[in-house]
């Protein structure tokens, strides 16, 4: 079993309406060690939304932390939606080096000013190119930032694509591309000694695997990854920890035998 969920969310996020109190009374019941609040910092998302206010987050969050010491693990984190543009690129180095907090997710969820959650992503660019111009877009952002400490659902994209990623495999072209530019993704992220988080709610929505997909899973292995941080994603409480219980046999199965959890940005490996 995994006791440790390393990404979740509250209603400091503008898409949950959970408290904080709901999602820790549930992380107890659930038998969790640790938690990690990582609620969602995407700076200039199109429309606007996806910020909080830090101070009142640090407000609500100590007090918990110092109270449920010894019972819980509380740890304070952010999900920054990291994206290429110079100005967004300034925005989430100032909030990762000017806030103390012990843990930093680095998630692609917008692309050219689009989220591909919604239709017209996949309307202005026909899903082909779509999928590609994210991991176009993550590989951009990664070599301009790099004050994060797991990347996020790497195969976010595939989870909204409306075959669901299957058109990639009428596409061989494409794939070869995608081999070669995810390759490259994860170089980066091994270079700079970065985890890859695996994110069970690509099971929730349906897919056969959780992010990432086990061909990305085993490369990251292969090119010398050894971090691996596991959340839920959660946004509501029946959600937390969701499906960890397979989490172990899908890991070893790809070539792991432990992940890890951040205190202060420093990794803590764990056996499975």
């Amino acid at each position: 079993m995994i006791f440790c969920d390393s990404h979740l969310h509250t209603d400091f996020s503008t898409d949950s309406e959970t408290p904080v109190e709901s999602q820790l009374m549930r992380a107890i019941e659930l038998g969790l060690k640790h938690m990690y609040f990582t609620d969602h910092m995407d700076v200039d998302y199109p429309g606007g939304g996806f910020v909080f206010d830090i101070e009142p987050y640090f407000e609500k969050l100590l007090p918990l932390q110092r109270a449920f010491s010894g019972k819980i693990g509380i740890h304070i984190g952010v999900e920054l939606g990291i994206r290429p543009e110079e100005e967004i690129v300034q925005k989430n180095i100032n909030i990762a080096r000017c806030y103390p907090f012990e843990y930093t997710i680095g998630s692609v969820h917008v692309v050219d000013g689009y989220d591909p959650y919604y239709p017209e992503y996949w309307e202005s660019y026909g899903e082909e190119k779509g999928i590609y111009r994210y991991y176009e877009s993550m590989y951009d952002s990664m070599k301009l930032f790099s004050d994060f400490d797991s990347l996020g659902h790497i195969d976010y994209i595939i989870r909204y694509s409306p075959s669901k990623g299957a058109v990639l495999e009428k596409a061989d072209k494409l794939q070869k591309k995608l081999e070669e530019l995810t390759a490259s993704i994860l170089e980066l992220l091994v270079f700079d000694g970065k985890a890859l988080e695996l994110n069970t709610a690509g099971w929730k929505y349906g897919l056969t695997y959780p992010h990432p997909a086990p061909h990305l899973l085993k490369l990251y292995k292969q090119l010398g990854g050894e971090m691996i941080t596991i959340g839920s994603d959660a946004h509501k409480p029946e959600h937390l920890a969701w499906d960890f219980s397979r989490v172990p046999a899908y890991l070893k199965e790809n070539g792991f035998s432990h992940y890890v959890r951040f205190e202060n940005h420093k990794p803590i490996f764990v056996s499975i």
